[in-house]
C-alpha cells in the first residue's frame, strides 16, 4: 500500500522555546500557514487503494518553533511517520514520509485555491523502484478533506473526518481561543517591540503562549512564558505564567463577547482587553493601547 496517506499532512505554526525560534516562525508565509493548520489535530479516514478498503488514524502537530508538523498515518498493515515543511525556493508544501512496509515517500504540494491542493508525488519502494505520480487534496468542509491519488500502478481515494473535542472537554473549552494561534508584534512608544505568540500543545488541551519586549536596541526587557487550560476548580479559563527571573503569576480570561476576551491578575485586580481579528490583535491596559500585526 503506498504512501497516499502522506498526502494528508501539512506544517507548520508558532511558540517558541526560545525569542529567537519564535522569530524564526515567521519565515512561513501567512497563507501557508493558515492551510497547514487546517491540518493540525486527530483524523480518522478510509482509503480505498486498487480497490482494497481500510480504515486508520491520521494526526498533525506542530513541532516546536513552529516551523513544521509531525505526522502519523496508521492502518492495521501501516505504521508510517512524516514531516511537512515549506520550499521558498519551489514555493511548494513538502511532506516526506517513512514507512517499514511501503518505503519513503515525498509529495510536494502546489497551493491552488483556498479549498485545493494540487501536487505530485514520489515514492521508493523497499525494492529499489521508483514511481512517480500526481495527487490532489481538496477540503469538503471544516472539518473534512479527500485526497486522490494517481500512478502508473496505483489509484488511492482517501476521506478524512476531523475527530472533534466533546463539547465540555478542556480541549473544547480552550478551542474558543483559536483566534490568537500565530505570532503578533507591536510597536512600542519608546521605539521598542512586543512579540506575543499562541500555539496549541500538542494534544490541544492548552495554548502555549510567549511574550517577548524589546527596547529600541533590540534588547530584551520583559519576558513571559504561560500556558492557558481550563481550571476544573474553579470553571474558569487560566493562563499560569512564570517570568525570566522565575515569577510566577496567573491571569484569568473571559469572554466579554465574541471578539474581545477580558484579562484580570486576582495578585493585583488588573485588567487588560484583547480582540483579536484576523490580522491584527488590539490590547488595551488602562490608558495604554498597542496594536498589533499577525506576522
Amino acid at each position: 500500500m503506498t504512501r497516499f496517506f502522506l498526502i494528508l499532512m501539512g506544517c507548520f505554526v508558532l511558540v517558541a522555546g526560545q525569542v529567537r525560534a519564535a522569530e524564526e516562525a515567521g519565515v512561513l508565509p501567512a497563507d501557508v500557514r493558515e492551510a497547514m493548520n487546517f491540518l493540525v489535530g486527530e483524523w480518522t479516514f478510509t482509503v480505498v487503494e486498487n480497490g482494497e478498503e481500510q480504515q486508520g488514524h491520521y494526526a498533525a502537530r506542530w513541532a516546536e518553533g513552529g516551523d513544521c508538523l509531525h505526522l502519523t498515518f496508521r492502518t492495521p498493515t501501516h505504521r508510517d511517520t512524516g514531516l511537512g515543511s515549506w520550499d521558498p525556493s519551489t514555493g511548494e508544501l513538502v511532506e516526506n514520509w517513512y514507512g517499514p512496509t511501503a518505503g519513503r515517500l515525498e509529495i510536494r504540494y502546489q497551493i491552488t485555491s483556498a479549498t485545493t491542493w494540487t501536487g505530485t508525488t514520489r515514492a521508493s519502494k523497499p525494492d529499489g523502484k521508483v514511481v512517480e505520480g500526481t495527487c490532489e487534496l481538496q477540503r469538503t468542509d471544516a472539518n473534512g478533506f479527500v485526497y486522490r491519488g494517481t500512478s502508473a500502478t496505483e489509484t488511492i481515494h482517501i476521506t478524512n473526518s476531523r475527530v472533534l473535542p466533546a463539547e465540555n472537554s478542556a480541549a473544547a473549552r480552550v478551542a474558543v481561543l483559536k483566534a490568537f494561534v500565530g505570532t503578533w508584534e507591536a510597536n512600542l512608544p519608546n521605539g521598542g517591540t512586543r512579540q506575543w505568540s499562541f500555539g496549541w500543545s500538542p494534544e490541544h488541551l492548552f495554548l502555549n503562549n510567549r511574550m517577548v519586549s524589546r527596547d529600541a536596541n533590540g534588547d530584551p526587557t520583559f519576558i513571559l512564558n504561560g500556558t492557558i487550560g481550563w481550571d476544573a476548580a474553579n470553571e474558569q479559563l487560566t493562563n499560569w505564567c512564570v517570568d525570566a527571573l522565575g515569577e510566577q503569576m496567573t491571569f484569568v480570561w473571559k469572554a466579554t463577547n465574541t471578539a474581545q476576551w477580558n484579562v484580570s491578575s486576582p495578585q493585583n485586580g488588573a485588567t487588560w482587553e484583547f480582540t483579536p481579528t484576523a490580522d491584527t490583535m488590539t490590547w488595551v491596559h488602562s490608558d495604554e493601547r498597542l496594536t498589533f500585526k499577525k506576522r
